[in-house]
């Protein structure tokens, strides 16, 4: 009986999240690659544009055109607004709560919404104890990831990139891209490489662009 409900509520669990992924994928566009990403794609990490034959590469970018976002001189900017208020979110995910038990004790406070609501995400910042603003312009904010304390061998490198780009007649293009490599040799496997880490993070990302770029457009008015 138990087993059988149990089955009964995860097959639920599963539809509704393939139908919410669906209606988010009407809204959002997704393009994911191997190798080299696309030029532009980062500017902080020339490495990936050199010799790229020793790397296993993985890359993933989520956009979308709205209208409606404003700058006002006397508040942060929008692309501030999006990223403090998608930190935010981000932090009640279960990843948030895992890496937040992983991170030094004095890193702890950088998942907290009284500093979340404070960053400005200039360079140096430190976000969500892994992240680090690496190179930050009006449209666009790069963090690299940090590497995670007390963990022995190779580690995951990567780029979290957000940027808000003006394409004219009053929109702007709003995007969350990700790249991530290790070596090939390294005995660690990147979370895009895992098809259900894919699809997971996918869902994440369009959810994130799609209620971000809302939520700053809620705040221009």
């Amino acid at each position: 009986m138990y087993k059988r409900l149990i089955a009964l509520v995860l097959v639920v669990a599963v539809a509704w999240l393939i139908h919410f992924r669906n209606n988010l994928l009407d809204k959002v566009a997704v393009m994911s690659g191997s190798g080299a990403p696309p030029p532009g794609f980062t500017d902080s990490a020339p490495e990936l544009l050199e010799n790229t034959s020793d790397k296993v590469i993985l890359w993933e970018t989520a956009s979308k055109v709205v209208e409606g976002i404003k700058s006002n001189d006397d508040k942060p900017s929008p692309i501030t607004k999006y990223l403090r208020y998608n930190m935010r979110r981000f932090t009640n995910l279960p990843q948030a709560y895992i890496m937040k038990y992983m991170v030094e004790e004095s890193a702890k406070k950088t998942f907290e919404y009284s500093y979340l609501d404070d960053l400005n995400f200039s360079e140096g910042d430190v976000v969500c104890g892994i992240y680090k603003v690496v190179q930050r312009s009006s449209e666009k904010i790069e963090l690299s990831f940090l590497p995670l304390p007390n963990s022995k061998g190779p580690q995951i490198k990567g780029r979290l990139i957000i940027s808000f780009k003006d394409v004219g007649d009053g929109k702007t293009k709003v995007s969350n891209g990700l790249v991530m490599w290790r070596n090939k040799d390294d005995n660690l496997t990147l979370p895009l490489e895992r098809a259900v880490g894919r699809w997971l993070h996918e869902l994440m990302t369009c959810w994130l662009v799609d209620s971000g770029s809302a939520y700053v457009i809620e705040q221009s008015v």
